[in-house]
């Protein structure tokens, strides 16, 4: 599977519109007790036939990219996260031109934000590669 920019940034938009939904449907997969954890270990081989292996190895991966998209968005710089919680986790479903008014800014730099956040998401996908990104693209 070959990433190209494109579709980085298509999967850097799907993650944005969805980090929050997915941590909630991981958290309600996998209980926080302990005891509750699946573990597994692989073959040489590194691949997987069984259903529960599967799953666990996609949870996993999903678990591992949600984590780096996180920490990445943590580290923008102030005005960025500003940015990213009007725009993504944004429940009223308001305009951009909206948005731009509520952070005090203009539309265009509005966008130009965007963009950056975009492609720095899609950056941190990028380096964690199409292996890790399997939980993401349900390969």
């Amino acid at each position: 599977m070959i990433l190209d920019g494109e579709r980085l940034l298509d999967l850097a938009d799907l993650v944005l519109e969805n980090l929050e939904d997915w941590r909630e449907e991981l958290a309600i997969a996998e209980p926080s007790r302990g005891g509750s954890w699946i573990t597994l270990t692989t073959g040489s081989r590194g691949g997987t036939s069984r259903p529960v292996e599967s799953f666990v190895m996609r949870r996993d991966d999903l678990e591992a990219t949600l984590r780096a998209v996180e920490r990445r968005l943590k580290r923008m710089n102030p005005h960025l996260r500003k940015v990213y919680r009007a725009v993504w986790r944004n429940p009223l479903g308001d305009k951009r031109l909206v948005i731009a008014e509520r952070i005090g800014c203009h539309e265009k730099t509005l966008a130009r934000d965007i963009r950056r956040i975009r492609s720095m998401v899609a950056g941190t996908l990028a380096n964690l590669g199409p292996g890790r990104l399997r939980g993401l693209l349900g390969a």
